[in-house]
């Protein structure tokens, strides 16, 4: 009997390790397609829309308060 369960946890990890392999090939493969670059540039450009939201004016309301105040 333990012969068994060891030769089914060796296919259970010689399978799930292919399928690994297999799903980083899918996601190389459609990262350089072009729908994955346009994908890309989406998340990029949210991503950027995101943290100019999070910095408020991106930073510039203290650098007017410097200008204003005649400070650096």
């Amino acid at each position: 009997m333990d012969a068994v369960a060891n030769l089914a946890r060796g296919t259970k990890d010689v399978v799930k390790g292919k399928l690994g392999n297999m799903k980083d090939s899918a996601m190389q493969a459609i990262s350089e397609s072009t729908g994955g670059k346009i994908a890309a540039a989406i998340r990029n450009a949210a991503s950027d829309s995101e943290q100019i939201e999070k910095d408020g004016n991106n930073g510039m309301d203290s650098e007017m308060s410097n200008f204003r105040d005649g400070s650096e």
